[in-house]
């Protein structure tokens, strides 16, 4: 459905920010 592909970008979205945040 719509809402878990939303879910898996906003998933996807998070851990990129934490493994940026975890690099810098």
């Amino acid at each position: 459905t719509t809402a878990l592909h939303i879910c898996l970008l906003i998933l996807d979205i998070a851990l990129a920010c934490h493994d940026a945040s975890k690099a810098a």
